[in-house]
C-alpha cells in the first residue's frame, strides 16, 4: 500500500497528505492534527499572551500515556512537560481503550486552571468522555506539586456538536478561545456555531497549506 505522501513536519509532528484531507466536512480528525494545531497554539500564544499565562498543551499521545502509565513511570514521562509550572493546561481527551493507539471514536477537551485548582470538562456531546476525563484527572492530581490536593473539577457548558465528525473541530476551537481569554472570561457562556467550526476546518486547512509552502520555499536556502 502506498505512503502518502509527507505535507509538512512541524515541530516534533508529521503529517500527509491523507492527514489534510480529514479537514474536509463529514471527516473526523485524528491525532495528528489534534496534535498539530495544539502545537502550533502553544509556540504562537504563549508568547504574545495579553494576561501572561504559561500555557501548556498535552498532545493527545501523552494523554493516552496518562490513562495507562502510573506511579514512577508516569512522573518521569511527564517531566519534560513541567505540568505542575503551567498556569493553564489543556488535555485533548480521546475515549480510546487501547493503550497501544489514541483511535476511540470522541475527542472532548480538559483544562486544568492553577489559580482556581480547577478542572473544567468541556465536551461537544455532553457526558460521553466524563468517566476518561476523571481517569486523567486522578492521574495528574499528584504530579502538580500542590499545597493542598483538594481541587474542583467541573462541567462546563459547551456548544453541542449537531453531526458525528466535529467532535475534533471543536476541541481545537475551544483551546484557542480559553487561551486567548482570562480566567474570568471562562465564566462566560461559550458560544460556537456549526458554520463557524466549519470555517475553523478550513482556518486549519489553509494554515497547513501555507506552512507547508513556506517550508519548501525555505528548504533550498537551508541547504547552500
Amino acid at each position: 500500500m502506498a505512503t502518502s505522501p509527507a505535507l509538512l513536519t512541524y515541530c516534533n509532528e508529521t503529517l500527509y497528505a491523507s492527514d489534510l484531507s480529514l479537514l474536509e466536512p463529514g471527516k473526523w480528525l485524528n491525532d495528528k492534527l489534534i496534535s498539530f494545531y495544539c502545537e502550533y497554539l502553544e509556540n504562537t500564544l504563549s508568547e504574545s499572551a495579553t494576561h501572561h499565562q504559561r500555557l501548556v498543551f498535552i498532545n493527545p499521545d501523552a494523554v493516552m500515556m496518562i490513562k495507562f502509565l502510573a506511579g514512577e513511570d508516569l512522573k518521569e514521562s511527564l517531566s519534560p512537560l513541567n505540568v505542575a509550572g503551567a498556569d493553564v493546561v489543556f488535555f485533548p481527551i480521546n475515549d480510546s481503550e487501547d493503550h497501544s493507539a489514541v483511535g476511540g471514536t470522541h475527542w472532548s477537551l480538559l483544562v486544568w486552571i492553577r489559580a482556581r485548582q480547577e478542572f473544567l470538562l468541556l465536551d461537544s456531546h455532553k457526558g460521553m468522555n466524563e468517566r476518561a476525563s476523571l481517569a486523567v484527572v486522578q492521574k495528574v492530581v499528584p504530579l502538580l506539586n500542590l499545597p493542598n490536593t483538594k481541587v474542583t473539577v467541573n462541567a462546563m457548558e459547551t456548544p453541542q456538536q449537531v453531526n458525528g465528525s466535529d467532535c475534533g473541530v471543536y476541541v481545537l476551537a475551544l483551546c484557542e478561545y480559553l487561551a486567548t481569554h482570562t480566567y474570568e472570561e471562562y465564566s462566560k457562556k461559550l458560544t460556537l456555531t456549526p458554520t463557524q467550526v466549519a470555517a475553523k476546518r478550513t482556518e486549519i486547512k489553509n494554515l497547513l497549506l501555507t506552512l507547508a509552502q513556506d517550508a519548501q520555499v525555505k528548504k533550498p536556502n537551508s541547504q547552500e
